[in-house]
């Protein structure tokens, strides 16, 4: 699973061939891990997991009321807008994920992770630096400044996956069971993965990565008890954040270096995040439609700059606005519980293993990247992997009253996975498995298929396929947009217009939308005229818009 949700592309079948087919991975997989995980509760849920059963099922009914109460398109909600797909299905999907992480926690579970975590950041690094040569194999549409943005579509994110990467490989390096030359090779990857953010152009790879590794070397010094070393290391930490929060804020000595540019934006969407869910504070304005809602929020000076975003860049304000409070609290319990597990795991008696200092210090680099970016799914699902991996963890190694403790555990699994080997598969298990797969395909393929077939009606040049294509459901708001556009550009006036009208029925609060009509109307019209009170609505500071 995860290496189909960060690595899979589909070029040439589907219009979005990035973060569909990692949904369609990620939503399936989950389904059929939810028929497991159903099969197998009363054998591995203890009173010990209540409060993550707890938290899990909240965040999926309360996405499931989102779903229902927002009032806007069902399937937007449901899927996410195209290009970023995290709706309803995809988070419901993640807590799964998650859960299962927290149901498997081991140190061989762990360790599997680890495994593939280098194997897919490995890849990705070379792919990297095939894109930055100019090898790359797939004719994307690239609107970023940096080429190297291997399997995510954005250079943001390969920074970030390559900062993590150098997290765990420093870890490695501090692994004093490690053979030198594999700790060698461990700091060679060091120096690779942070050539790899230097080749994206994007800071969050250093970021993730100054902030997870010194977060793995302040853990290790509290479980081995060097107090003062520890208490300095905290106090560095603090400053650190505290000086990189005030540079958010425009104050600082960071201030010059961290506040310009795209941080000055972040600082602007987090704000208008926040007075969205003030407006919505029970249920948002559903999912992945912070685009539909920066506008109407924008102040003069704001619409001088023309600043628009489809997302508030920090995954906590964008659950926030999209969900409102009730939503954002469950979403950060997940946070509440990671954090306690990782106290309660570094106060105990024995030493934990080098894995798991490695473990935390990727959630930290997660966690710092998910404060000052979008959540992309072939990145976010690492972030809930980590977070299930932790609290699983410190509940399935506890020692005392009956418990195991972490060597019982690991030898338990061993001789449970030797077991299993000899035995045959429960046919049980297999129906159950078999039938939460093909409901997460239901669920997830209706778009994928219709993105399919979008793709295909372009390759007729056929205008009345193309404008057909448009309608095809689950309704895609882009399709809209670029088959108006197409038609328009090839002489299709009215077609053009029809699709737009179409469009605002169903995304009544897409400014692009009716920007389309506005502009395609004939000049005094009342179709004109509807559209520029509309546009003023949904833009009120905007000169071009104001009413007479």
């Amino acid at each position: 699973m995860l290496y189909g949700t960060t690595l899979l592309v589909l070029p040439y079948t589907v219009s979005d061939p990035i973060n569909l087919p990692k949904m369609v991975v990620l939503v399936g997989i989950a389904g059929a891990l939810a028929g497991l995980l159903l099969f197998t509760a009363k054998g591995l849920i203890t009173k010990s997991h209540k409060s993550i059963l707890i938290s899990s099922t909240l965040f999926i009914i309360y996405l499931l009321i989102v779903l229902g109460r927002s009032g806007v398109a069902f399937s937007e909600n449901l899927y996410g807008t195209a290009g970023r797909n995290t709706g309803v299905a995809t988070y419901a999907a993640f807590t799964v994920v998650a859960l299962a992480c927290v149901l498997s926690a081991s140190e061989m579970f762990i360790r599997k992770v680890f495994a593939s975590f280098l194997l897919i950041g490995i890849f990705l690094l070379v792919y990297g630096i095939f894109q930055y040569l100019g090898f790359e194999p797939f004719p994307y549409i690239n609107t970023y400044e940096s080429n190297v943005f291997g399997t995510f579509g954005n250079p943001n994110f390969q920074s970030s996956f390559m900062g993590m990467l150098a997290v765990l490989a420093a870890a490695f390096t501090l692994k004093n069971s490690l053979k030198i030359p594999l700790r060698i090779a461990a700091l060679v990857l060091v120096v690779g993965s942070l050539v790899g953010v230097y080749l994206t152009n994007s800071i969050q790879g250093f970021f993730n990565f100054a902030l997870g590794f010194s977060f793995i070397v302040f853990f290790y010094l509290i479980s081995t008890k060097r107090k003062i070393i520890a208490r300095i290391m905290g106090i560095l930490l603090l400053l650190g954040t505290l000086s990189i929060v005030a540079a958010f804020l425009n104050i600082g000595p960071l201030a010059e270096i961290l506040y310009k540019g795209s941080m000055s934006a972040r600082v602007y969407y987090w704000k208008t995040a926040i007075k969205i869910a003030l407006d919505h504070p029970f249920f948002g304005v559903g999912m992945d439609q912070y685009v539909d809602w920066l506008r109407v929020y924008r102040t003069p000076e704001q619409v001088a700059t023309n600043l628009t975003a489809d997302s508030a860049h920090n995954i906590y304000l964008d659950v926030l606005s999209s969900g409102g409070f009730p939503l954002f609290l469950l979403f950060c319990s997940f946070t509440a519980l990671t954090i306690i597990s990782i106290i309660r795991v570094s106060k105990r008696d024995e030493l934990p293993s080098a894995n798991y200092f490695a473990l935390v210090g990727l959630w930290v680099a997660y966690q710092a990247q998910s404060l000052i970016s979008i959540s992309q799914i072939g990145v976010a699902v690492w972030g809930w992997v980590f977070s299930g991996l932790l609290i699983g963890y410190e509940i399935n190694t506890r020692g005392g009253g009956g418990k195991e403790t972490n060597k019982e555990l690991f030898s338990k699994t061993k001789t449970k996975k030797t077991q299993e080997k000899r035995s045959p598969i429960h046919p049980k298990l297999v129906v159950v498995t078999s039938a939460g797969l093909a409901l997460g395909l239901a669920v997830v393929l209706p778009p994928y298929l219709s993105a399919q077939h979008y793709y295909n009606a372009f390759k007729t040049s056929d205008a009345r396929v193309i404008k057909e294509a448009a309608f095809l459901k689950p309704y895609n708001r882009n399709s809209f947009m670029q088959v108006a556009g197409i038609l328009r550009s090839n002489k299709f006036d009215k077609d053009a217009l029809d699709v737009a009208k179409e469009a605002i029925i169903r995304f009544p609060n897409s400014f692009a939308m009716w920007k389309l009509v506005a502009d395609y109307s004939a000049v005094g019209s009342q179709d004109q005229v509807d559209a520029i009170q509309r546009l003023h609505e949904l833009d009120p500071n905007n000169p071009a818009y104001s009413q007479p």
